[in-house]
């Protein structure tokens, strides 16, 4: 008897230390990206990894044009890697602590080795030429695929672009090949991220800029929107896409709803008075009644002293929501901030 127990203890622990075991990953990779007064981008990449298998990470960049990528290094946590001819067919010990260039038919690839099966930072420099480009309609550019089919896939990917001249926060700037990935302008810099990417992700940026923003010599033989054409070729707009949250609200919409008449019955009183939170609170609209100054200043965060209940009242008495049911939107996201309710892929 104790001998079986024995065994079925070895067996019950070889399955919990099976849940233990890290498989091969990239947690997160981010871009800082200075662009020069000429046009030219100085990168450095912070991967961090956890690696199981293979021999090496690579980044590649397909379809350059006039461009180059010059000035490649590479380093970890540990020490300085040494430039070498790559060989994609080397043994992870030819490649430990050694990084190089490998020429494609359609671009080039930045490989760097994989010192050891454990987790590792690795700090990846180079330079960008041409990045910038001039259209045939006198305007300047920023279209490159930063980001292409990396393996394993990401878990996290933050990239930021910048300039010695802080862009306008009204730059126009689009995001392509990464569902749910975000592309915006903020404090003077492009940024661009996403923590949901696949294998066969891309992460796409193109922004429009007045002509001699920079001082580039690189131009295309084609107008802005010949490029603008280009990218939105093939490309699938995000609102063909429901995430876990959309098909929480259309479940929550379809099995539930009385409770949504009861709740937006409670919240969104159609009087004079705002009832919440346990008080009931007369609003004066003021003299204008319920017209918006049009001069208002962006706001970003929760109105109404973070009150979303009185905001949600007030935004619908001025005609600023769609559709009332897109609160019910809003309090899911506030119990999941909350920790009343976790969203979890099954």
């Amino acid at each position: 008897m104790k001998k079986i127990i024995s065994y079925l203890s070895i067996f019950m622990l070889s399955f919990i230390f099976i849940g233990f075991v890290k498989a091969e990953s990239i947690n997160s990779i981010n871009m800082d990206i200075y662009v020069d007064n000429d046009g030219n981008a100085h990168v450095t990449e912070t991967w961090n990894t956890w690696a199981t298998e293979k021999t090496e990470y690579y980044h590649t960049y397909n379809n350059i044009g006039n461009s180059s990528i010059t000035n490649f290094k590479v380093k970890n946590e540990e020490r300085e890697f040494e430039e070498v001819d790559w060989d994609t067919s080397a043994s992870m010990s030819d490649k430990a602590y050694k990084y190089g260039y490998h020429y494609t038919s359609n671009g080039v690839e930045l490989c760097f080795g994989k010192s050891s099966y454990k987790e590792h930072t690795y700090t990846l420099t180079y330079t960008i030429t041409n990045f910038v480009s001039n259209t045939s309609d006198d305007k300047q550019i920023i279209y490159w695929n930063l980001l292409d089919s990396i393996t394993p896939a990401p878990g996290n990917v933050e990239i930021v672009i910048y300039a010695d001249e802080p862009f306008s926060d009204e730059l126009p700037v689009w995001g392509y090949g990464n569902y749910g990935g975000l592309a915006y302008v903020y404090d003077g810099k492009i940024y661009l991220s996403n923590d949901n990417l696949s294998t066969s992700d891309y992460m796409v940026v193109l922004a429009e800029f007045e002509a001699n923003t920079f001082n580039t010599t690189n131009t295309l033989n084609k107008t802005f929107d010949d490029v603008m054409n280009m990218a939105e070729e093939g490309s699938t707009h995000y609102t063909e896409k429901k995430s876990i949250l959309d098909t929480i609200f259309e479940v929550v919409s379809f099995l539930f709803p009385p409770l949504m008449v009861l709740v937006f019955i409670i919240i969104a009183s159609v009087s004079g008075k705002n009832t919440y939170g346990g008080g009931t609170y007369n609003l004066d609209f003021g003299k204008n009644n319920r017209k918006i100054p049009k001069d208002n200043n962006m706001f970003r965060d929760i109105p109404c002293n973070k009150d979303i209940y009185r905001a949600y009242w007030v935004a619908t008495h001025y005609g600023l929501t769609n559709k009332k049911t897109d609160f019910l939107g809003t309090i899911l996201l506030k119990w999941h901030h909350d920790g009343i309710v976790k969203i979890e892929s099954k």
